[in-house]
């Protein structure tokens, strides 16, 4: 039973800023959509508008004024600067202009020097290469997150003399080709990501190992550190070893010889680790390196070993690479392991979301507040196709101790409109998971899949799910259904018997198995016994 209506005018004020204040995170302005009604832009704004009371109220609440963005416009940013009085703000002009008289740059360019002693979240991209903008190099008392994006940031020594951030913690720059370690304030930072685009690479000011070191070796508070194509080459192997003991995730991006000098001078701990390299040649010898490092430190996971393993491989001619992500937590059938595959690696299609430009990973965002799961991920870029690829992703399920994992997510990355020839895939990589109790399938593999099930494979497996799986499958692959019926008949006799089969649409597949064949209805009666509908 409802109670009384009570008049809006009579809700306390502090709940009302409460609220207002939940929505302004939970719905902000969103003012650089397109093809989307006034309103939807304005988000909290419209709803604080009920009534001049609420009205009045949030106007004279500064805490809700504090996130402006360039995307606003001049009128609206004046009004959030003016609103939030001296409160501290969040300030981002991470767009990318249309040219150097883009009204969000005239915007910034205003903005900045007047007001940057406020700011305590900054991120900013800047249309040209060369300098930060000048405004920076000079004193930023609140200032806790900088982001910054160009093309070619040159981030020299002496221009940062003047800039001063006593309370900085969290830093990301995007596409630097060089980094101030000397006169940059590193010692206080919890997080660091410094990354570079693959292609832009050519004539890139490498840091020096030693240099890197030592700044990285003075940072007493450092958890989160994303080196991407930044990382130096370790020739000198007098370099002595890197012990950051407050680290619990490290995100390392590069060619291989790279990531292995890295990782070796880096003392293994309790992190999580994301490992990508390019370069890799199945017969070379640094893929062994790479394997030996790698096993190094997840032998401190001794006694918190893999509970769950996604394997995603695109194994076509133009562009070979295998993807490993393995969670130890232990995780339900519906678990969506996160995708960190380098940005070039992606495949090209239609979404928006993979055409923008960078993208910060979550881990090193804002504060950094993404939860931490002490997974492991590892991407495997060759420089060509051959067979050697299939026995590096063989050797790496078992040097990693990927055996444990009690659920598998198996699928492949198939782009029609760039693999000239049909993808391969790996043959059985069933067998290098003996304590798998679920499986699941994409449909992208789901011919080999059934090429390669074996009865002897997987002896604890017990639920199978094929989560994208249309009915078309079973009469396009000629005699799946009779190898999942011989499969599950085979597992019956040896006492290993599957539970489950999950399929979406289940009533639509069951249709799809009585028309297999001429004219044939007859479904196998076990079949149909374990076919579960997935939700």
């Amino acid at each position: 039973m409802s109670g009384p209506l009570v008049s809006i005018r009579l809700i306390p004020a502090e709940v009302l800023v409460e609220i207002f204040s939940w929505l302004s995170v939970l719905a902000p302005t969103n003012f650089a959509a397109e093809h989307m009604p006034g309103y939807k832009k304005l988000e909290w704004l419209v709803i604080t508008h009920v009534c001049s009371f609420w009205r009045n109220l949030a106007i004279n609440s500064p805490s809700l004024w504090t996130r402006v963005d360039t995307t606003m416009g001049r009128e609206w940013v004046q009004a959030f600067l003016t609103r939030s009085k001296t409160t501290s703000i969040t300030f981002s002009n991470f767009c990318l202009p249309t040219s150097a008289k883009d009204t969000r740059i005239t915007i910034a360019n205003e903005i900045l020097p007047a007001q940057l002693e406020r700011m305590q979240v900054l991120m900013l991209r800047q249309p040209l290469s060369g300098p930060p903008h000048p405004a920076l190099l000079r004193p930023a008392p609140l200032l806790e997150v900088l982001t910054l994006l160009g093309d070619f940031l040159s981030l020299a020594e002496g221009e940062w003399a003047l800039f001063q951030a006593p309370r900085l913690r969290h830093v990301q720059v995007l596409s630097c080709s060089s980094f101030p370690w000397k006169s940059f304030h590193v010692r206080n930072l919890s997080s660091l990501c410094l990354a570079q685009k693959f292609e832009r690479l050519i004539d890139q000011h490498r840091p020096d190992p030693h240099e890197l070191l030592e700044a990285l070796r003075s940072t007493v508070q450092l958890k989160r550190l994303c080196l991407e194509e930044t990382l130096p080459r370790f020739d000198d192997a007098h370099v002595q070893d890197l012990d950051l003991p407050m680290l619990q995730v490290l995100r390392i991006h590069g060619l291989v010889s790279d990531v292995v000098g890295f990782l070796t001078h880096l003392r293994p701990s309790h992190i999580e680790l994301d490992v990508s390299c390019r370069g890799l040649n199945p017969t070379d010898e640094s893929t062994d390196a790479l394997l030996r490092v790698l096993a190094t430190h997840q032998t401190a996971f001794d006694d918190k070993p893999f509970q769950a393993v996604c394997l995603t491989t695109r194994l076509s001619i133009r562009s070979p690479w295998a993807y490993v992500h393995a969670a130890r937590e232990i995780v339900g059938h519906e678990w969506q392991p996160p995708l960190h595959y380098p940005r070039e690696y992606f495949v090209e299609d239609t979404d928006a979301a993979r055409r923008r430009g960078w993208e910060l990973d979550p881990r090193f965002r804002g504060y950094c507040d993404s939860p931490l799961t002490q997974s492991f991920s590892l991407t495997l870029n060759f420089t060509r196709l051959s067979d050697g690829v299939k026995d590096v992703v063989d050797k790496a399920t078992h040097s990693l101790l990927l055996q444990t994992a009690q659920l598998l997510v198996y699928d492949q990355v198939v782009d029609p409109a760039r693999d000239i020839l049909p993808p391969e895939t790996l043959n059985r990589p069933f067998t290098y998971f003996p304590n798998v109790r679920q499986l699941r399938i994409g449909h992208n593999i789901f011919a080999s899949f059934i090429r390669a099930l074996n009865a002897q494979d997987m002896p604890k497996l017990e639920d199978i799910y094929f989560p994208d799986l249309t009915p078309a499958y079973w009469q396009n692959v000629m005699g799946s259904l009779a190898k999942i019926n011989q499969f599950v008949s085979d597992r019956d006799k040896m006492g290993r018997r599957v539970r489950s089969l999950y399929l979406k649409d289940k009533g639509a597949h069951v249709k799809a198995w009585g028309n297999v064949g001429k004219g044939g209805t007859r479904i196998p009666p076990r079949l149909a016994h374990i076919v579960k509908e997935l939700a």
